[in-house]
């Protein structure tokens, strides 16, 4: 099978962004995006039978990005919330947009928690990132 190489989706096309308690924002800065999903199985044991049959009980999303570090308003805002006890509203919209590509996607993944933030950081003659890992309750092609 030869495929043609100008339909092969480009990652230069992907936008992402966050809605932190209401506010939308697109993360100019991103240089990478993962969703994923994967499938939460119980074993179905019975008798007679050897091999082992699985059945899908549930599903859990993770992911993660990376942003050039251009300002401190992700881990602001998480953190306010966190020091009140709260766990903050997000939500992620990811898409891909090749204009010369077969498909294109648009993710929205909802009930989003941020497993870590960095308060501050840096190091000498090196430009800052951001990465974060993320878990969602769900996320629906949009």
């Amino acid at each position: 099978m030869t495929i043609d190489a100008n339909k092969v989706v480009s990652g230069t096309y992907g936008t992402l962004y966050i809605n932190i308690d209401g506010t939308d924002k697109e993360l100019g800065s991103v240089s990478k995006f993962e969703g994923k999903c994967k499938g939460v199985y119980e074993d179905v044991n019975t008798t007679n039978v050897m091999g082992k049959a699985r059945k899908l009980v549930g599903y859990e999303i993770s992911g993660s990005f990376t942003l050039s570090r251009i300002d401190y308003d992700i881990p602001r805002a998480v953190f306010e919330n966190w020091k009140n006890g709260i766990t903050p509203a997000i939500r992620l919209v990811g898409s891909v947009n090749d204009p010369s590509a077969n498909d294109n996607a648009r993710v929205v993944f909802t009930g989003v928690t941020l497993e870590e933030i960095a308060l501050l950081d840096f190091e000498a003659k090196k430009l800052s990132t951001e990465e974060y890992s993320f878990e969602a309750v769900d996320a629906d092609f949009a």
